[in-house]
């Protein structure tokens, strides 16, 4: 039998542990990305430029190389897109709809109101209103990564964060919504046969407001087992009114008191290493391999096979790692960081993309995971 071709969208190094997982499933993996220099284009079978908005030149590579699937993680940006190839070739993967409804934060609104899904209130607008109710969030209505989004206390401070937020989008008009206190976590979900499968609850830890950048990443959620069902089943709702099918989801909520909003959600795999390392050294399930395999028209094995932690901490400028401590027993799995400077130092983190460095940890329980991070990291506060 012939080598079978999944054509996989992005080459950054977001994608990279996807395409390895690609070519570790026996198949030819084709890459398309924007950039020629691409971080993993030369881990791919084959490596092609095109354009995001190339609908042509991307059926064109479809056809070159004879795919069967399609596949990305951890952006939203090409989902319109591959919805789009999708419908044309037959390829298992979201509708069209689904996927304009989940990249455009006013329509996604919109779908949760009418579905009666519980979320932090919104609207779009171009400018300041007249009557708001603060504090309030702006944020583009087409970005994520956290770029664009902040926290407003006045109506100088919306003014500014409109015109700011504006400039990460594609459209005329950005999103306010309503600022909710509480606890943030993120859902991970794979979706096939009509059914949802919540592999993973995450706890969030955001840095210094105004702004909303990811510090940490935490699994298991720490949560009672009530109030994880009362997620799973809001979920659920959330994947039907969607109508999530062939596909993972990243949803965000946050829980004041006993009530759960959703703040949004996406029909693709979550970023910042949740769905490519903290999932599997939590659960033993590897997500991207399960998505691969979904994609190609199969059917995942989603047994679990541990019951461990994992974390993801991010440095700022105060934060280091006292590398001299690090252990040799496997509980570190990746440490990144790019040398800090006084440019950085300086730098408030007002996007995913101001942040400089991370390490990756697991260990047998939530509470030996933190005295892990405390015996690694110096004045580490994340």
């Amino acid at each position: 039998m012939s080598q079978k071709t999944i054509l996989v969208f992005g080459g950054s190094v977001l994608q990279q542990s996807l395409i390895e997982n690609c070519r570790g499933a026996g198949l030819f993996t084709v890459v398309i990305d924007p950039d020629p220099n691409a971080d993993a284009k030369h881990i791919a079978d084959a490596f092609e430029v095109v354009q995001g908005d190339d609908l042509e030149g991307t059926c064109n590579i479809v056809e070159k190389y004879n795919v069967k699937g399609i596949i990305t993680a951890s952006t939203d940006k090409p989902l319109v897109m591959m919805a789009e190839i999708a419908q044309k070739y037959s390829f298992p993967f979201i509708s069209v709809e689904t996927a304009k409804q989940c990249t455009d934060k006013a329509k996604m609104k919109e779908v949760f109101y009418a579905n009666d899904i519980p979320c932090a209130k919104g609207f779009a607008i171009k400018s300041c209103p007249d009557n708001t109710d603060f504090p309030v969030v702006v944020k583009p209505r087409d970005n994520s990564g956290s770029r664009g989004v902040k926290l407003c206390y006045n109506k100088s401070e919306l003014a500014t964060a409109i015109s700011k937020a504006i400039q990460f989008s594609k459209m005329s008009t950005v999103m306010v919504e309503e600022f909710l206190e509480g606890k943030e976590y993120s859902v991970e979900a794979l979706h096939f046969n009509e059914q949802t499968h919540v592999l993973q609850i995450t706890e969030k830890h955001t840095g210094s407001l105004p702004y909303f950048v990811e510090a940490a990443h935490i699994q298991p959620s720490g949560l009672a087992d009530k109030v994880e069902h009362e997620i799973i089943s809001l979920v659920e709702s959330l994947a039907k009114a969607f109508q999530f099918n062939h596909c993972a989801s990243h949803t965000e909520l946050k829980i004041s008191g006993e009530e759960l909003k959703i703040i949004e959600t996406s029909p693709r795999l979550g970023g910042d290493f949740i769905s490519s390392r903290l999932v599997p050294l939590s659960t033993g399930i590897n997500m991207e391999s399960a998505l691969i395999e979904i994609a190609m028209g199969g059917i995942p094995d989603l047994i679990r096979k541990l019951d461990k932690s994992s974390g993801i901490f991010y440095f700022d400028a105060n934060s280091k790692p006292e590398v001299s401590v690090l252990p040799n027993d496997g509980s570190v799995d990746t440490l990144y960081c790019i040398e800090a400077n006084s440019e950085i130092q300086e730098k408030m983190v007002q996007s995913s993309l101001d942040r400089y460095g991370y390490i990756i940890l697991n260990s047998d329980t939530r509470n030996s995971l933190f005295d892990l991070k405390k015996k690694i990291f110096r004045n580490f506060t994340n």
